[in-house]
């Protein structure tokens, strides 16, 4: 959890100190199934315009939510992993360089492929990055508190 205070704020072109304090607390992700095949940069785009970005996996409870939404027999869908193995991460995006990482890649993999996709049963594959697949979007929530 990241919390901000918040001690200002703007009334009639001037500061005035608050007595309020205002707390933004962290939420999971809440992603999005484009079934709309694209290939991985174009994805990319269309989650940053429409979204916060290309869908980040931090742990299992994120892999089971995504899992979720394609239903097993799904397609290979994007997610927001390229070469060297980093995330697309945007400036609207929460994650951090340094950050724990999480990996799911599925047995011999990666290859040599320069970007991600996933499959229907959770696992991780280097993906051509032209190819046109479905994707994975989020949205990050903040929810905002009052102490």
């Amino acid at each position: 959890n990241s919390n901000i205070n918040i001690k200002a704020f703007l009334v009639f072109g001037f500061y005035v100190t608050c007595l309020c304090h205002f707390t933004f607390s962290y939420q999971r992700p809440l992603y999005h199934f484009i079934n709309n095949p694209k290939d991985w940069l174009t994805a990319q785009q269309y989650c940053r315009d429409m979204y916060t970005d290309l869908a980040t996996v931090t742990d299992e409870q994120d892999l089971e939510d995504l899992a979720g939404l394609v239903g097993s027999g799904g397609p290979f869908v994007y997610l927001g992993l390229y070469r060297d193995w980093g995330w697309s991460v945007s400036e609207n995006d929460d994650f951090k360089e340094g950050e724990p990482v999480y990996w799911n890649w599925a047995s011999g993999e990666p290859s040599v492929q320069s970007c991600a996709s996933m499959s229907a049963t959770g696992g991780w594959y280097a993906t051509p990055c032209n190819s046109t697949l479905s994707f994975f979007c989020y949205t990050v929530c903040l929810e905002m508190g009052k102490l």
